[in-house]
């Protein structure tokens, strides 16, 4: 149906998805080229496209930084930047998926109400920062890792081996069956 494609074009458009999807498919080539040591023709296509796109969609100089960062990310990917592995910087790591979660609208809000309440931009953004970064931290214990533990087998009561795929998930009774508004069974 053209009306539900054009819906979710509209959707990614609105939350930005569209604007930085070429970054995923850089990293996705950069995994890949770290795994085969070579670039078949999807992940040369999805590269050339990819710095396109950055060139299209921001300052011209940032194509290099995109590329630098895609080089940055196959030297840690293929270990030659292991003077990065210490605790404090794994750690950010470990929170960068939730930070990432919460950061832009939570940012906002916090960041508004206090300059509507007369403080500082420089004191609304550390706030802003601080509890973005708290708020991450509690995503990280108290959902992220139970859930990554019972997904690699250390449920608490014994191994359950890992679960590689929604399904296997749903057979072990680990989750329950994902329901689609509108789709559910009559």
């Amino acid at each position: 149906d053209y009306g539900a494609v054009k819906l979710l074009k509209q959707e990614c458009e609105r939350v930005g998805i569209t604007e930085w999807v070429h970054c995923f498919g850089l990293g996705y080539v950069v995994l890949r080229f770290s795994r085969l040591g070579r670039l078949g023709p999807v992940e040369l296509g999805l590269l050339v496209l990819g710095l396109l796109r950055q060139y299209q969609v921001s300052l011209h100089w940032s194509v290099i930084l995109l590329a630098a960062f895609a080089l940055i990310l196959y030297l840690a990917v293929t270990g030659r930047m292991r003077f990065l592995a210490t605790a404090p910087l794994l750690y950010l790591g470990a929170l960068s998926y939730p930070l990432y979660l919460v950061h832009s609208n939570l940012g906002y809000v916090i960041i508004r109400g206090l300059e509507a309440n007369r403080f500082s931009a420089d004191l609304a953004i550390g706030v802003a920062t601080v509890v973005a970064f708290a708020l991450a931290a509690v995503i990280h214990h108290l959902v992220e890792d139970p859930v990554r533990t019972v997904l690699l087998g250390r449920a608490p009561g014994g191994a359950l081996g890992p679960v590689r795929s929604y399904g296997e998930a749903l057979r072990g009774s680990l989750v329950e069956p994902l329901v689609i508004p509108g789709q559910e069974k009559r």
